[in-house]
């Protein structure tokens, strides 16, 4: 595949109508590490087959590494013959056909703060290889597309390194001379370069096993640093659900008699899948009800199945080229939001993943760093990690199955891995498997949805015939953007509605738009309504935007006829919007207002209503989700708003709530999963009481800040956010004073103090920089710090551009230690467009005065992207 060139060179991006074959096939790769004071001594031999006859030439990528020898097939070649520069290693006049590659190399992985590699942080030596960290260990073709079964040996101290592991089954231990011990380990499966891993140092094992369906015994090992062990049973528990679960949903067992997970604090992803040895970061493994909320718990659940769940698709059968990134990701999250509806509630899951997916991925395809599902090039593919990828990817796969229904997806699903098991794979390959034998949707027009970019609109108009009992209703798509051609082409888009004759009586379909105009006909409606009332795209059937001829007073009765939550939800953040729309142009609609608060009040009085629903129709949009819908934004002016309206809100309902607040306080203790809906629905509760100036509260919510409770505690803090009062400092220092020795916790303390707003001056966040408990190469702290004041706290909008200012700081300072990171994060600018003066002229100045400095390719991409 071409690679970046630099600024005299004729391409900087890597394309997808590039990729050729490599010229070599590498079946079989042993490695030998030994672990030295400051050093690694890192031989790797590589079995080469040429592919390609008519070439001599091997070109091998590589980064930081130190040739000391290289050999083939034992003899030694000499300088002249290999040239090695910056990113690679090129071997001229090979003649061989088969033969075996011996680099011997010394890499320094405490050097290393790149986090990506290999590299040394707390004494513990990791590896992060996806999705080119390989390179950085040894010289390889290091693409998804070369699979090869490795063997591995690890050398290294007794005292520094007691715990050595890499992937697959341990083949020998040995004790060595010099207080030494080595290690081998051999995968039988072949994987890419991308899926290797190792880890060294001083950990803890807990241990467990899981039976499979064919009664094989499986050995699990959670590894974690000293103290940690007690945090580790929701971890196990979650594993274990979610092996059954894949031999129950998809039959596929898991391949190995080993399975070892690794916790590790200062680890940039959420966790890796490499075979039999995932890493995770800290924060996604150890968990417990008093440190963790309910929340939390939850995603923890969903990150480990999601992991395991790579065994199969992404592992066994993988990606041919990073293009294709979506097609382990998207097609995994896919798998992990199924098995989270099944093992908690469906509703609210598809609820939570629309909300999600609408918040983040629908901003991102709103603004300069939009791309398709299938990027056509790239120049970092670490800046294609994105929603885009993973949830808009698993959106697609949820609309195929709806499509094909669920016989037809799993008999495809399982022709697709038993075709391509051991192999690199396509989007084209997965999509044509699942519609191999479905004539109604023709795979190339599907498709079509991996190739745009941007969120499709689709609008609705009913034509209603009473005399003949006929409803028409007129459909048609479009795309906002239009830079991409495919943008001009129609998508096929399956639209769950219902059609409300009346209160009693609904009829529910799935119809499928496949054209750019549509219409669909139903007969033999008989209504009492003035025109049969519609609801479109329930369960959040396609991840499209869309608007109807649907008035306000229908709107109203919608929340009355309507059971799917996902469209309660979205008819009242409508609502919610219609309202603060108009008082942002001054304009309040207090009859609007009076009617949907009197909605609401029934919405509380009814006992049968899910609380987890309930508290998302009490839940005032936050200037996040406001934000990334929205245009001409005066951001000072809406968190003003906000703050009326959670006031105002919170007045009216308030002998309402109380009543509510009183009904669920029995349930507040019980054990996760159980008693989760009253807590979510508690903190939504707290926050408007407050709010509504309501003294009695802040004493009673105090207590819970100490809780036994992570949920309650946190909910406890959260609520006082945006509330200035003695009370607030109070709560901040009783859960510091907690939790000031655990990291993990005490990030959400660095969160909580980044969303107050001290003064309108940013002295008090950096504070946050310089307490002695922050850690700068802790990803987790350093996004809990950044994402939560841009997010939350108004003093990033300072009309004066001091915020921007002080935020561009941060991003260079940082991007020096963790690019991965500030690349994701500077993503905050991307919508400056969206901003009124001055705010957008102060974004602007500061997005060029970050571009004068010195970045790194991740975070200047993405730059380039937002003012290109």
């Amino acid at each position: 595949m071409n690679k970046p060139k630099n600024q005299k060179g004729i391409s900087k991006y890597i394309k997808l109508e590039d990729y050729k074959v490599f010229d070599y096939e590498i079946p079989e790769i042993f490695m030998d590490f030994v672990i030295n004071k400051n050093a690694v001594n890192v031989t790797t031999k590589l079995k080469l087959v040429k592919k390609n006859k008519n070439t001599k030439n091997l070109i091998l990528d590589g980064t930081d590494i130190l040739i000391k020898k290289l050999f083939i097939d034992d003899s030694l070649i000499e300088k002249q013959y290999y040239k090695q520069q910056k990113n690679n290693l090129k071997i001229e006049n090979i003649k061989k056909d088969i033969f075996l590659l011996k680099i011997e190399g010394i890499i320094k992985p405490k050097e290393n703060t790149s986090l990506l590699g290999m590299y040394e942080s707390n004494g513990i030596i990791t590896t992060q290889c996806e999705a080119e960290g390989f390179r950085r260990i040894s010289f390889h073709a290091d693409r998804p597309d070369i699979l090869s079964k490795y063997t591995v040996r690890i050398e290294a101290d007794k005292n520094d390194y007691p715990v050595l592991l890499s992937n697959g089954n341990v083949l020998k231990e040995n004790n060595l001379t010099n207080n030494r011990h080595e290690i081998i380990w051999e995968d039988p499966y072949p994987k890419p370069s991308y899926l290797f891993a190792l880890v060294a140092g001083k950990l803890n094992c807990v241990k467990d096993n899981f039976i499979t369906k064919s009664n094989k015994k499986v050995k699990i090992n959670i590894y974690v640093e000293y103290g940690d062990e007690k945090y580790v049973q929701h971890a196990i528990s979650s594993l274990k659900k979610s092996m059954k679960w894949d031999e129950d949903k998809y039959n596929l067992e898991y391949d190995l008699s080993l399975f070892n997970i690794v916790a590790i604090r200062h680890f940039n992803m959420g966790a890796m899948e490499n075979k039999s040895l995932n890493i995770f970061n800290s924060k996604l493994i150890l968990a417990n009800s008093e440190t963790t909320t309910d929340e939390e718990l939850e995603r923890i659940e969903g990150v480990i199945a999601h992991e395991y769940f790579h065994n199969w698709t992404g592992n066994r059968v993988t990606c041919r080229d990073w293009f294709q990134l979506s097609l382990k990701e998207g097609l995994t999250v896919f798998r992990d939001q199924q098995f989270t509806a099944d093992v908690h509630n469906s509703e609210i899951k598809r609820l939570d993943d629309a909300k999600f997916l609408r918040r983040n991925q629908f901003r991102e395809d709103s603004g300069p760093t939009s791309h398709p599902v299938m990027p056509e090039k790239y120049q970092e593919i670490d800046n294609f990690y994105t929603t885009t990828i993973y949830e808009k990817g698993s959106e697609i796969i949820r609309m195929l199955n709806k499509l094909v229904k669920d016989e037809n997806f799993y008999k495809g699903f399982s022709n697709y891995i038993s075709t391509y098991d051991g192999k690199a794979a396509t989007i084209d390959q997965f999509v044509d498997k699942i519609l191999e034998h479905n004539k109604e949707i023709d795979p190339k027009k599907f498709k079509i949805w991996y190739k745009q970019n941007g969120t499709p609109k689709v609008k609705f108009k009913r034509i209603w015939d009473q005399t003949d009992e006929k409803l028409t209703i007129e459909a048609s798509q479009s795309n906002p953007i239009k830079k991409n051609l495919y943008n001009d082409l129609p998508l096929i888009i399956p639209i769950n509605l219902a059609i409300f004759c009346d209160e009693n009586k609904t009829i529910e379909k799935t119809v499928v738009l496949k054209t750019k105009k549509q219409e669909f006909v139903f007969r033999n409606i008989r209504s009492h309504l003035q025109i049969p009332l519609v609801t479109y795209f329930r369960e959040f059937s396609s991840p499209v935007e869309w608007e109807s001829d649907t008035t306000f007073e229908e709107k109203f009765l919608i929340l009355r006829y309507e059971k799917d939550f996902f469209t309660l939800s979205n008819t009242v953040k409508v609502f919610y919007k219609k309202i603060i729309l108009c008082r942002l142009d001054e304009k309040p609609d207090h009859k609007i207002e009076n009617k949907f608060i009197s909605t609401l009040i029934s919405f509380i009085k009814n006992r049968d209503i899910n609380l987890s629903l309930l508290s998302e129709l009490l839940s005032i949009p936050t200037f996040a989700e406001i934000e990334s819908e929205m245009e001409n934004l005066d951001p000072l002016k809406i968190y003003k708003t906000i703050d009326e309206l959670n006031h105002l809100f919170g007045t009216k309902l308030k002998e309402e709530l109380y009543f509510k607040l009183q009904e669920i306080e029995t349930s507040l203790d019980k054990v996760w999963p159980e008693g989760k809906n009253e807590r979510k629905l508690i903190e939504t509760i707290w926050k408007l009481l407050l709010h509504s100036d309501d003294e009695e509260i802040k004493s009673k919510i105090i207590n819970y800040v100490d809780s036994n409770s992570m949920t309650l505690a946190k909910a406890a803090l959260n609520s006082f956010s945006r509330i200035n009062c003695p009370e607030r400092k109070i709560i901040s220092n009783i859960f510091f004073n907690k939790w000031k020795n655990n990291s993990v916790v005490l990030d959400s303390w660095f969160s909580f103090n980044a969303s107050i707003e001290i003064d309108e001056k940013t002295n008090s966040i950096e504070k946050l920089f310089e307490n002695t408990y922050f850690d700068s190469k802790s990803p987790n702290t350093l996004r809990a710090i950044l994402n939560t004041f841009v997010t939350r706290n108004s003093t990033f909008h300072a009309i004066d551009g001091s915020g921007y200012k002080y935020i561009a700081k941060k991003i260079i300072d940082f991007d020096k230690l963790n690019p991965i990171v500030i690349s994701r994060f500077i993503k905050v600018f991307s919508r400056y467009n969206y901003y009124s003066e001055p705010y957008k002229s102060n974004m602007l100045e500061t997005i060029k005065q970050i571009k004068k400095n010195k970045l790194s390719t991740n975070t200047k991409e993405v730059l380039d992207a937002i003012i290109e």
